[in-house]
């Protein structure tokens, strides 16, 4: 039986216990086995346990709990990019304990839910890109940053960084950067001022430590000198520039634009790729080994001719990952979508034989009618 660990703070109900749940004395608190009920979460939370064992679980169960899960994490999504919206244009102070708060329940997401995260990286609207673009870099930074073995009190600091990285925007005219055309030379020298604002911001602010205005700062440079505002070097740059780089460069692909279409997740890989010199390859390593070749949110089609939606991936086993199944072999789509894990001996047979490109998605999407996305399915 596998089973994980995961934060009291991020339990629902149905979950069930992995590991038996002992006091301090030795007694038993829980037993293994025992199905969570609300009632059950606001005891573990009562008796100060922090973090307990779940099992994993089955395909069918793993539906289940996505359906109860999404919804949850979407509210919690968009109520921290409001909230980062709200402190963020307050002129008067920054709330810093607000911009934790939001770190930490980021935090949480990851641990809950790190497939279910990355889906949510495509939920924006134009009108607040900054703030949703802001809120899904951190998660991005904080997936590579545990990715790489970070403690907790340095994915707290390396998420301050990344979900402040663009705070300098704020001081550009708001024409500028919500622009539907190309830059002039001027506007795009105001751009890139962005990140020096932001340390003045953040400096004055008195309650960032050295390493997260660093972070935050430096984000536009690059591994091989070819950034800004600096010109900064390989190790020159500071490590969770590094890695919120990697998170701002992927996520600003995937993000629709007014004067551009979002690129799919396979294309926003391929774009780091093709300009890997400029990022540290140890981050762009691990990105891509989180990410997988069927980065979560891609559209596939199997060789059976079915259609599907990635939806969960296996570290050790890039090419088999978990989908989501909308078709049947003809193209109809099902009536209740099934989920399947190519990782499973009982699929073999079956394997991805390609990814959708953007006018294959759209004629899929088309079939659910209008105004349907990747992420809705």
């Amino acid at each position: 039986m596998a089973v994980r660990t995961v934060k009291t703070s991020a339990l629902i109900p149905g979950m069930v216990i992995g590991r038996d749940i002992l006091q301090s004395s030795g007694a038993y608190l829980l037993q293994e086995g025992t199905v969570l009920t609300l009632a059950v979460i606001r005891k573990l939370e009562k008796w100060g346990i922090e973090e307990v064992q779940i099992v994993e679980p089955n395909e069918e169960q793993k539906e289940v709990w996505e359906a109860k899960l999404r919804p949850e994490m979407e509210l919690s999504h968009a109520s921290t990019v409001n909230l980062m919206e709200q402190v963020l244009t307050n002129n008067e102070s920054l709330e810093i304990e607000k911009i934790r708060d939001a770190v930490g329940e980021i935090m949480n997401q990851v641990g809950l839910g790190r497939d279910i995260l990355l889906n949510l990286s495509h939920l924006k609207s134009y009108d607040n890109y900054l703030f949703a673009h802001s809120v899904n870099v951190c998660s991005l930074a904080m997936i590579i940053g545990e990715g790489m073995g970070m403690t907790p009190a340095e994915l707290e600091k390396l998420g301050l960084a990344a979900i402040l990285h663009d705070i300098g925007m704020l001081k550009v005219p708001v024409e500028i950067w919500k622009q539907q055309r190309g830059l002039t030379s001027e506007e795009l020298k105001e751009i890139q001022r962005h990140p020096l604002y932001g340390h003045d911001f953040l400096t004055q602010s008195g309650g960032f430590s050295p390493d997260v205005i660093a972070g935050a700062v430096q984000h536009h440079e690059r591994y091989d000198g070819s950034g800004y505002p600096h010109g900064l070097y390989g190790q020159e740059i500071h490590k969770y520039a590094r890695i919120i780089a990697v998170a701002d460069v992927y996520d600003a692909c995937i993000s629709p634009r007014p004067h551009r279409e979002p690129m799919t997740p396979r294309e926003a890989l391929d774009n780091l790729m093709i300009f890997k010199e400029k990022y540290d390859p140890d981050v762009l390593y691990t990105f891509l080994s989180v990410m997988a070749v069927y980065p979560i949110g891609s559209l596939v089609q199997l060789n059976t001719g079915e259609i599907g939606k990635v939806v969960g991936i296996h570290k050790n086993q890039p090419f088999r990952p978990e989908l989501r199944v909308y078709t049947d072999r003809q193209g109809k789509i099902l009536e209740k979508p099934r989920r399947i894990n190519l990782d499973d001996k009982n699929f073999l047979l079956i394997h991805i034989a390609k990814t959708l490109e953007r006018a294959e998605i759209a004629a899929f999407l088309s079939k659910f009618g209008s105004g349907v996305s990747a992420w809705d399915i």
